[in-house]
């Protein structure tokens, strides 16, 4: 990823996670891994 588009599948992470969004369904949705998600 470029930094700018890391940084904003980061926050998309975190505010999905916030709304109550399975981790899984976020790896899917950003293409992040599991424990990127995890620490947001």
């Amino acid at each position: 990823f470029s930094e700018g588009s890391y940084q904003t599948k980061l926050e998309t992470a975190k505010n999905l996670l916030e709304m109550g969004f399975a981790i899984e369904a976020i790896v899917r949705a950003t293409g992040l891994s599991r424990e990127e998600v995890e620490s947001v």
